[in-house]
């Protein structure tokens, strides 16, 4: 009997670590004015953090559209629902606004906007398996509830402007 129970808690905890994996990105985001490009992989995760830093090397100029950030999870029925975070030039002054993407509209955070220079600001976005989604950039966090969203991707963007990603690092947990 204690046999079969150490063989059942052995795989109990092999089948646990089984539902977690990290994977460890960078993602060069350089775009001339008017143009976008974009870093998307796959998910089949329950629940899903992704944590890196945001580098802003050079917001650039354009008559109709103006530098921006995103870093979204990507999902729903339709395949096609964003939540995330987006960074832009509201007052293409050269830094960048950040709003908290939510079901009907956003949130703005309130810090201070982020300027272009060689420091690193630290982000975090978060989808617990009840549906929260928690985005922390720097030393601000918002978060909203998402209900039964079901994320198909990671997606990064950018437009008009040079931004670096480093140390993006995935974690995905399968329940």
């Amino acid at each position: 009997m204690i046999r079969h129970s150490v063989l059942a808690a052995f795989a109990l905890a092999a089948g646990s670590a089984a539902l977690a994996e990290e994977r460890v990105f960078t993602f060069e985001c350089d775009t001339p004015p008017g143009h976008y490009s974009s870093w998307t992989a796959t998910t089949k995760a329950t629940a899903l953090t992704l944590t890196g830093t945001l580098r802003i090397n050079e917001i650039r100029q354009e008559k109709k559209r103006v530098g921006v950030v995103n870093v979204y999870f990507k999902g729903g029925p339709d395949g096609k629902s964003a939540f995330g975070f987006r960074a832009y030039d509201a007052d293409r002054n050269e830094s960048l606004f950040i709003k908290l993407m939510k079901p009907g509209g956003h949130d703005d955070f309130a810090g201070k906007p982020l300027k272009a220079g060689s420091k690193k600001i630290p982000f975090r976005l978060e989808l617990t398996s009840s549906g929260t989604l928690r985005a922390t950039v720097g030393d601000e966090e918002r978060s909203t509830e998402l209900g039964a969203f079901v994320p198909r991707t990671i997606d990064l963007g950018c437009s008009t402007g040079d931004f670096s990603f480093g140390d993006l690092r995935i974690v995905e947990k399968r329940e």
